[in-house]
């Protein structure tokens, strides 16, 4: 039997279940389709006795930079609908 998955890679997998399961829910709504709506996420491990803000900062440094990504690669999410 192999090692138990890190705390950093059972995070990763979770994130990517996230990913996908919005992906799906996206790619089935003309609407957001329609507006190129993407959804960015981010993760943080909490070490236990770190204050919670810590994890928040970090998980959300980590969604900024996966919005980042969406950008270069000309994902958006425009200001408004299309009529």
């Amino acid at each position: 039997m192999g090692s138990a998955p890190t705390n950093s890679e059972l995070q990763e997998i979770i994130l990517e279940r996230i990913r996908q399961e919005a992906d799906i829910f996206i790619n089935s709504d003309e609407k957001l389709q329609k507006v190129n709506f993407d959804l960015a996420v981010g993760g943080a491990e909490w070490p236990e006795g770190a204050p919670v803000g810590q994890a928040l900062h970090e998980a959300e440094q980590a969604m900024v930079e996966v919005k980042a990504e969406q950008h270069k690669k000309g994902q958006y999410r425009p200001s408004q609908l299309p009529e």
